[in-house]
């Protein structure tokens, strides 16, 4: 099945938009927290190969869940501890 031409440009607009944080740290006071952003759209842009991957995980699905949810915490704490 053939992708529409909007889907394709959403996807690079996207992936522009998720550039521009990274530009911001070569700024001199930089702000590591808005990688934030880059990083949900990489997730966001490999969604496919997370079924395959969560397959394998023998811990229940709600666990696995509060993990991703501690792990994102923790993430954005060390960007805004690497930002000061």
């Amino acid at each position: 099945m053939r992708k529409s031409p909007g889907k394709n440009l959403f996807k690079i607009l996207l992936i522009f938009s998720a550039f521009l944080p990274v530009l911001n740290l070569f700024n001199p006071p930089a702000d590591t927290m808005l990688l934030i952003y880059t990083v949900f759209v990489i997730i966001y842009l490999s969604l496919d190969a997370f079924p395959q991957a969560i397959k394998f995980i023998l811990i229940p699905h709600w666990f696995f869940f509060l993990l991703l949810a501690v792990a994102s915490g923790w993430l954005c704490e060390v960007l805004a501890w690497a930002s000061n």
